[in-house]
């Protein structure tokens, strides 16, 4: 229990004298304030926290030097102070030690702990004091009434080697976690790091018992002979108009110096904008070069250019040469929707046109259909052409709108050939006949609109592609950037063809009409009850 005495002080000098039984070997005296010009005398006792005759922590602590037996008076002895010790040495550019001390024993009251300095530690701490004693540097830590903890920062001039020993002092234990970055190759020797879970930037961890030590041996790995800039990212997007085409490209760079990093200009090309870490930049542009300052660390910029050249027969990406070969390099090109794409090509991991192979097979089956036909002689009015302008054209929107419009031909032809079958059964095939007939006429008539107004489907997929945008990605380059290319004519040309696959499918439409009403009417049209007689 900690007492307090208030005394009435008058105003002006005055002199006060406390008499006191001390019962126990530690006494801790705090005061409101801080106190000077302190005079000591106590002989058979040691004094803690008083520096330079003065408390910085206004709490003088004493501890008699030989301890008494326990007091045959029922008194409890007072509990000897002890602390917990942590030291995290963290090794860069900079060598840091911080020196964390927990209250462990007393949990109430003052008390002052001496710790022991790691060898050449330089205590940068405000309001830290280093005693030099018997070749021993220390700190004398007091903690308050109510103080759980206390800290200070170090360095190290940075030396070949580190020794740590762990005190023998009875008041304390330590522990010590070490990290350091790749800039230093860390040697241990002497004590086993302990395991367990680290700090989040510890990398090793010791729980050292008394006087065990550990000794890191620091050397600096040899720089490696290499560029000190590259290019960790490359995105070129290609937005071609008309007339003009806008291309812009991103870069992601690292570099463990600073410089200039030198960005050749497209031919035909008009600087836009640039950006540096998504702030707007003004940089130098002298011949057709741009030039983009460095610093250390990872960096992105941004530049935007307007080429005098639009979409053409065959329309590729940017071909930039870069002064560093290139890593992760991601193209993409957009495809005005007032063209027709044919082909796309370009780095392996990109789009692909299906569509063609598509078309292969659907040419394959119509010209299978015509050999079908004219082997079988089956009055079909389509022969193996007709049968390829047909798929062609109904393909260009969609591949499974042929089918109804293929079953029609083929059932029509069965009901021609058909001789005898049950009234019922006859009925219900003229139905499913007339059913037939409509879905056909439909996929048929909803062809003709959909291509003259819409855009062709021409099943681009891969890397997340589509119809009019393509996206192509590369891990690495030698010299310049690859190029991925798009061979595209005018929508106009998808459209005539379109048109002239319209008319010829009309004037077709008439003379397969007549042909499907003769199967379809072939003896009669439907089968009617027989009148009853009697």
């Amino acid at each position: 229990m900690h007492k307090k005495v208030w005394l009435n002080i008058p105003k002006g000098k005055s002199e006060v004298q406390i008499q006191a039984l001390i019962l126990g070997d530690t006494v801790n005296l705090s005061f409101p304030l801080n106190p000077h010009n302190i005079a000591l005398n106590a002989a058979g006792w040691d004094a803690f926290r008083l520096q330079n005759y003065t408390l910085p922590n206004r709490t003088l602590e004493l501890q008699k030097r030989e301890r008494s037996e326990q007091s045959e008076l029922l008194v409890a002895a007072p509990v000897a102070p002890f602390v917990s010790v942590r030291r995290n040495l963290e090794i860069d550019l900079d060598w840091q030690l911080t020196t964390h001390v927990w209250r462990v024993a007393p949990v109430q009251g003052g008390f002052t702990v001496k710790i022991p300095l790691v060898k050449n530690e330089i205590v940068i701490s405000e309001d830290i004091e280093v005693i030099e004693e018997d070749n021993e540097r220390y700190i004398a830590v007091g903690f308050k009434p109510g103080q759980s903890a206390f800290t200070w920062n170090s360095i190290f001039e940075p030396p070949k080697t580190i020794n740590m020993v762990a005190s023998s002092y009875p008041w304390l234990s330590e522990t010590w976690h070490f990290s350091n970055t790749p800039r230093w190759h860390a040697t241990l020797s002497g004590l086993t790091p302990s395991k367990g879970t680290p700090l989040r930037l510890a990398k090793t961890n010791w729980h050292p018992w008394p006087l065990e030590q550990v000794t890191i041996s620091l050397t600096k790995p040899l720089a490696a002979k290499g560029p000190s800039t590259t290019i960790e990212r490359v995105d070129v997007i290609n937005s071609p108009g008309e007339q003009m085409s806008k291309v812009t490209v991103r870069l992601q760079l690292l570099s463990s110096v600073g410089g200039d990093f030198v960005v050749p200009a497209p031919p035909n090309a008009t600087l836009q904008s640039v950006f540096v870490d998504a702030q707007a930049a003004t940089v130098k542009e002298e011949n057709a070069k741009i030039t983009l300052p460095l610093r250390p660390g990872l960096q992105s910029a941004e530049l935007e250019w307007m080429v005098d050249e639009g979409v053409t027969f065959n329309t590729s990406t940017l071909a930039l040469m870069l002064p560093l070969n290139p890593n992760n390099i991601s193209l993409s090109l957009n495809l005005p929707e007032s063209r027709w794409p044919l082909y796309v090509g370009g780095p392996n991991l990109g789009p692909a046109m299906l569509l063609w192979g598509v078309l292969i097979v659907i040419l394959g089956l119509a010209i299978g259909l015509g050999y079908v036909v004219k082997r079988q002689n089956l009055s079909t009015p389509v022969n193996t052409t007709q049968w390829v302008l047909l798929a062609l054209g109904m393909s260009s929107i969609s591949t499974l709108s042929i089918v109804p419009v293929v079953l029609w031909f083929f059932a029509m032809e069965a009901r021609s050939r058909l001789k005898t079958i049950g009234k019922r059964s006859f009925n219900l095939l003229q139905v499913g006949l007339a059913v037939l007939t409509v879905v056909a006429i439909y996929s048929l008539f909803l062809t003709i609109p959909a291509s003259l107004l819409s855009a062709p489907d021409r099943q681009v997929v891969g890397n997340g592609s589509s119809n009019y945008y393509y996206h192509w990605f590369q891990d690495r380059a030698v010299d310049s950037l690859p190029q991925g290319y798009v061979i595209s004519v005018s929508i106009w040309v998808y459209r005539l063809s379109m048109l002239l696959w319209s008319l010829w499918l009309v004037f077709a439409l008439f003379k397969w009409a007549a042909w499907s009403w003769q199967c379809f009417s072939q003896d009669k049209i439907w089968q009617a009850d027989e009148p009853k007689t009697g």
